[in-house]
Order: structure tokens, then sequence, then C-alpha cells
């Protein structure tokens, strides 16, 4: 295979600064087949010029400059073509020097404005459009139609709906919450649900539920304590499928970009009525998840230990016998970070651990390789595991 040393250089320069790695640029190059090979072929050429210069002392900077002056003398040659054995010369070289030279402490704080630190933090959207920052500030709001919107003495979001003016049509009026990456946050609905939400997701809800059911909107990740009423159902929406219980404990999982769907049930008994499917419902038991792919649509329920999927509301990354590319995919939209891998085989690994979801990430990784079983490095938003 022969790539165009115009390409080599383009990811040269990103990883000499990692943050190009996140840009939109990158992820949309990245996306042409040959492009990714070129990058698998950088990472692991990089590894294996690391275990060689382990056994070795070398000046870096020295060898950096030597090299930096040889490559800049041969770009009038820009239209050769290089073959794998080139092209290995100039990446096994130049990207092992360049992440020696970028290595010299673990860790460093990164000054990218990102925060690596979990919080309790969202939006609040009003119904007239008005955008409220949630955080550790005290609030005492009133709708147009009378509801109360307050922070609880647990730092919830909590609606009270006592002085609430019905219209004359009773038309329901909305509020939406989002939570961004490495936030999450609860609200205490009108009716005395509590809903958690993880990050980087959006609630839609009613200021006041109607009479025959209650219905909310929910994008992303949410875990429902749901006040029983057998009369009065509580229906969770998502892109592809609805969960309908009358008062119970569960988890939905609904992530755009996420293949698989999941809905976990803690406590009660729920309905999961699948979109597309004429309507076709499954019944679910406690501790019993229904996983649905968005690409087969095939549909499978199974017994599962719940405290791996309900654990972040209580503030924890639980983990127990799990795939690491899972574990680090959980990290990875909670810090906003990406994850590439000098090794795919690390993939693979299982990891069982309880992780602080408010401890800095920093603290995470170090923990993570305490194990023994991987090696994480930062630099700024980007973790590469060896």
């Amino acid at each position: 295979m022969k790539w165009d040393i115009e390409d080599i250089e383009y990811v040269l320069s990103c990883i000499d600064s990692p943050e190009k790695l996140n840009s939109d640029e990158f992820v949309c190059w990245l996306k042409i087949g040959e492009h990714k090979k070129l990058f698998d072929f950088v990472l692991t050429n990089r590894e294996a010029f690391l275990r060689k210069e382990n056994r070795e002392d070398i000046n870096v900077d020295e060898e950096y400059l030597k090299f930096k002056r040889h490559y800049i003398s041969k770009k009038p040659l820009r239209i050769l073509k290089w073959g794998v054995v080139a092209a290995s010369i100039i990446i096994v070289l130049f990207v092992g020097l360049l992440w020696n030279r970028g290595s010299q402490t673990d860790y460093q704080l990164a000054n990218s404005g990102l925060n690596y630190t979990g919080q309790r933090m969202a939006e609040l959207v009003l119904a007239n459009g008005e955008c409220i920052e949630l955080n550790d500030k005290r609030i005492d709001l009133q709708e147009f139609n009378g509801t109360k919107i307050s922070i609880d003495t647990n730092r919830n979001l909590a609606y009270d709906v006592e002085n609430y003016n019905h219209g004359e049509t009773d038309k329901p009026v909305y509020n939406t919450l989002r939570v961004p990456a490495g936030a999450d946050y609860v609200v205490c609905l009108s009716d005395g649900t509590k809903v958690h939400l993880n990050c980087e997701s959006e609630l839609r809800y009613p200021l006041c539920f109607g009479k025959e059911e209650r219905k909310v909107f929910l994008v992303g990740e949410a875990c429902f304590e749901v006040e029983k009423s057998k009369e009065w159902p509580f229906i969770v929406v998502t892109d592809k499928m609805d969960v309908r219980v009358t008062g119970t404990i569960f988890n939905v999982q609904a992530y755009p970009s996420d293949a698989v769907l999941a809905t976990t049930l803690v406590k009660g008994g729920i309905v999961v009525k699948i979109k597309g499917e004429n309507g076709k419902e499954k019944y679910l038991e406690p501790s019993e998840q229904l996983q649905l792919n968005k690409i087969t649509g095939q549909a499978v329920i199974k017994k599962v230990d719940v405290n791996l999927f309900v654990g972040w509301t209580e503030g924890m990354f639980v983990f127990k016998n799990t795939r690491f590319e899972d574990v680090m995919n959980t990290l990875a939209r909670w810090y906003q970070v990406e994850v590439f891998y000098s090794d795919q085989s690390k993939k693979d690994l299982r990891i069982s651990a309880n992780l602080n979801r408010y401890e800095h990430i920093d603290v995470l990784l170090q923990i993570l390789n305490a194990m023994d079983k991987v090696y994480l490095e930062r630099k700024d938003n980007v973790i590469v595991v060896k």
C-alpha cells in the first residue's frame, strides 16, 4: 500500500498537537478507509519505536532536530509516492520522538479550557424559551401558568403546581432540561417522580401532567423513580421505543450515537413498546434488561446486575468484568475526551472497578494504570491506550 507524503505529514502534525485529533477536520479525514489504516499504522509503529527506545539511551531532542533538518530538506520531493517501507522509517522515528518529547511528566493538567472533573449542573429551558444555568445557586421562579420552580433542600430542581392555572384548552406547557458532558442532574417533576439525568442528555416534560397519562420525552440516559398510580400511567418516549409504567424504578439508555438502546428494571414492572413492530410490547421483571439493536431491530431480554446500570445515580462508575473498550467509552462520554488505541487487543480486556464520577479524570486513569493491564496517557482531551 502507498500513501501520499501529504497524508503522512498531516497525521504527524495531528499527533504533535493532540487537540487536533478532536477537530471536525480530522474526524472527517479519518472516515476515509485508507486514512484510518494509515493512522493505525502510525500508532502501531510508534509503540514499537518506544519499546525499542526503552532499551537504548539516546538524546531525544538531538535526534529530533537531526531528523527535522533531514525531513525538511526532502520536502521538494512531494511528487514521489512513498511505500510501506519508506513510510515506516519516517513514522517510526518521527512519531516516536514526538511522543517521547511530549511525555516528560504523566498526567499534566490540560490548558484547553475543558473541565475534567465531574459536576452537578444543567441548563433549564423555560416555556418562553429563556435559558437558565443550574449549578449550586438557588433559584425561585414562577411560570406564566402559576407553576413554581425552585431548587429543593437536596439541590434538585423541583416543581410545585399547587397554584397551577388551567387554561381553557389545558394545552401542555413544556420545560426542557439539558445536561452537558461531564455532568448529571436531578429533577423532581410535578407528580413527585424523580428523574436522574446522565451526561449529554435531554428531558422534555410538561409543567403539569394531564389526567389520562404522564408523558415525557428523553434523549440520552435517565433513571426514573416514578410515583405509583395504576390509573395514571407514566410513559417515557424515545426515538425507538416507549416505556410505560405505573410506578417503579428503571433506567433508560437511549443515546442517538449508540447502536444498542437499553431499558433496565430495578423495581416494579414495565412494558416496553418497540416502534416499527406494529406496537409489539415486551414485559420486564426486576433485574431484567431489554436491549434493542437499532440497526437490526432485534430485541433481547436478559438478567443483569442492575448496579452496573444505575450505579451512576449514586455518583459511581460501576464496572464488573466489563470490556475495557466499553469502560473507556463510558469515560469518554462523561469527560468529553477521545480515546485511541495503539494496541487494539487492549479493547477486549476485562475490568472490574468502582470509580468516583466526580474525581478528576487523571485520578481515574491512575487507578486503571495501577491494575497493570494497560497504560493510559492523556494529552489534553486525548487518551492513548498502550
